[in-house]
């Protein structure tokens, strides 16, 4: 996210033991984040010769 990539924390099972505080970033439940990757724009040039 410094490079300036969205970024989405799913918080369902978070373990969060540094206490990092959520409320820096996007964050929410993984139905959350599924409405957030819905609302994304379509790639214009996807990777189409990637192999394994």
């Amino acid at each position: 996210m410094q490079l300036g990539a969205d970024g989405f924390l799913v918080t369902d099972c978070l373990l969060n033991p540094n206490e990092m505080d959520v409320n820096e970033v996007r964050h929410g439940t993984l139905e959350q984040f599924a409405q957030w990757v819905e609302t994304l724009p379509t790639c214009k040039n996807p990777a189409t010769s990637i192999q394994p």
